[in-house]
């Protein structure tokens, strides 16, 4: 089999080649090439020298063996060498892998999940009936308490009329009583730049118009039903005024202001229907 020509040696002149071992040789005896020429394959890698590549042979005598008169194929002039190999194919071949590689890559990543394994029919639960309903008994109706509700407030200052207090105003003495007089004043120990009241109902036994006596020391004022019916307001010593309004009979809610500045103080309420005489309200007739 002959020898693959597939050496090539850089001259001064250039390129010679491509040659065979045998070739390479026999130029070196010729002095067509020196033994300092560079060598390289036919992919461009270099081989070395001529002589570290053919080593002892380049200074053998050609054997007597050789029948051979083909002149061996030798490239004298430079524009004879294979062009050397250009980076494009490379840059190519990189960018179809790396194209093949996203392809890849996008199919995974649009490839639909798998799908979810099928779930059992799910059961309703079983039906229960609601609970029935039983309605909370009845409250029982609070028993009035007997009299009124009495409420004194300590005030700051010297009142002239009667104030109006904030809602969320807290008494400082409150209790039930059945008369209506300044009695409670001296029993919570205020006597003077006071404020009270009496609340509750007022029990009418027979209808019809009822005549009202309201005396203080200093203002008072007298309302049923919501309604005023005697206004004896004011800064004054013991004065009375009188009022009258139709009642039904059966209960009525009833409020008595009053206010104290200072000095002398009294109050007292009386009542009278028609035809009859006037008299104390009882107390047995008052509740809250």
């Amino acid at each position: 089999m002959a020898e693959s020509a597939s050496y090539y040696v850089i001259t001064l002149r250039g390129d010679r080649g491509p040659m065979t071992r045998q070739t390479m040789i026999e130029l070196l005896r010729a002095g067509e090439i020196a033994g300092e020429d560079r060598v390289r394959n036919a992919f461009g890698r270099p081989l070395g020298t001529v002589a570290e590549l053919l080593g002892g042979e380049a200074h053998r005598p050609p054997t007597a063996t050789r029948t051979s008169s083909r002149r061996p194929a030798v490239h004298p002039h430079p524009h004879h060498a294979p062009p050397a190999r250009s980076p494009v194919p490379v840059i190519i071949v990189s960018v179809a892998i790396v194209a093949l590689l996203a392809g890849l890559a996008y199919l995974l990543m649009s490839r639909p999940p798998p799908p979810a394994p099928p779930q059992p029919p799910r059961q309703a639960p079983a039906w229960k009936a609601p609970p029935k309903y039983t309605a909370p008994p009845p409250k029982a109706p609070e028993t009035p308490k007997p009299g009124l509700l009495a409420e004194i407030y300590r005030l700051d200052t010297k009142p002239e009329i009667i104030p109006m207090l904030s809602p969320s105003a807290k008494a400082d003495w409150s209790g039930s009583v059945t008369d209506i007089s300044t009695a409670i004043c001296a029993k919570a120990g205020i006597t003077e730049n006071l404020y009270a009241r009496w609340q509750g109902k007022l029990e009418v036994l027979k209808p019809g118009v009822y005549t009202f006596f309201l005396t203080s020391d200093d203002g008072s004022r007298l309302s049923i039903d919501g309604k005023m019916v005697v206004d004896n307001n004011g800064s004054h010593g013991m004065e009375l005024k009188t009022g009258a309004c139709e009642l039904s009979a059966g209960l009525h809610p009833i409020r008595i202001d009053f206010f104290q500045g200072g000095g002398g103080y009294g109050l007292e309420l009386q009542w009278q229907l028609e035809g009859s005489e006037r008299a104390p309200l009882p107390g047995t007739s008052l509740s809250h």
